[in-house]
């Protein structure tokens, strides 16, 4: 594959804390030379977490192309609605089952 071809694909663990329950989640990065995709957003109280990620991977919420929703689990989607406020430029995909 030529570097221009070149997928990395990034998982980015976030730390979920509720009450006795923590639990990790992973939305993932996939970037191209032509497209950055986030695969999943988490929950709202882990946005923080997910946007100091992309700093530290020096990914600009602006250069967001997509965001990729694999199932409806509210571990998935729900900061959906903020993560496309701040990217309103990224194309949103899901099944429409979910």
């Amino acid at each position: 594959m030529s570097s221009s071809n070149m997928l990395t694909v990034t998982s980015v663990p976030l730390t979920f804390t509720q009450g006795n329950h923590t639990e990790i989640i992973h939305p993932t990065i996939v970037q191209t030379s032509k497209s950055l995709i986030l695969v999943d957003v988490g929950y709202t109280a882990t946005l923080p977490q997910l946007l100091s990620a992309l700093r530290q991977m020096k990914v600009q919420r602006e250069q967001l192309t997509a965001i990729c929703i694999t199932h409806d689990d509210i571990d998935h989607i729900e900061a959906l609605a903020a993560v496309a406020n701040l990217a309103p430029q990224a194309a949103i995909y899901a099944h429409t089952l979910e």
